[in-house]
């Protein structure tokens, strides 16, 4: 067996027509403040997670095994405006099926996020600037 190897990756979110497109790009660290100010304007959030990979020996051969995403962060969404559903109903233009989504599933508020697309703010998500100081996640400035 050999000793295990842990790798953090960072996973991107980019628009899609149903849901989000993503990338996965392996990182040095959980540097939410770097990945945020690097990250291609056309991505709107992104999350960190690890993987575990190790050899075990198993019927006399040598096994690869590989744990899977784990550890995530919460989504950190770039330069993202929260928006509560008074102030999408003043937005311009019809939001009437984003507005009954907020009501019918509870999401108040809602984030804006950079690339103009809508999203539910969730427990362990965070705003972030793409102009944050480079911090490790978890880190305060």
């Amino acid at each position: 067996m050999t000793e295990p190897v842990t790798t953090t990756y960072v996973r991107y979110l980019y628009p899609g027509i149903f849901f989000p497109e993503e990338s996965i790009r392996e990182v040095a660290d959980r540097n939410p403040g770097r990945v945020a100010h690097e990250a291609d304007p056309a991505v709107f959030a992104f999350e960190f997670f690890d993987r575990m990979r190790t050899a075990v020996l198993a019927g006399g051969e040598e096994i690869e095994m590989d744990s899977g995403a784990i550890g995530k962060s919460g989504l950190y969404y770039i330069d993202a405006e929260p928006m509560t559903a008074a102030d999408v109903a003043a937005l311009p233009g019809d939001h009437s099926i984003l507005l009954s989504n907020m009501r019918g599933n509870d999401w108040d508020p809602v984030l804006r996020c950079r690339t103009g697309n809508f999203r539910p703010l969730e427990e362990g998500d965070t705003v972030i600037s793409s102009g944050a100081p480079c911090l490790r996640e978890g880190e305060q400035p």
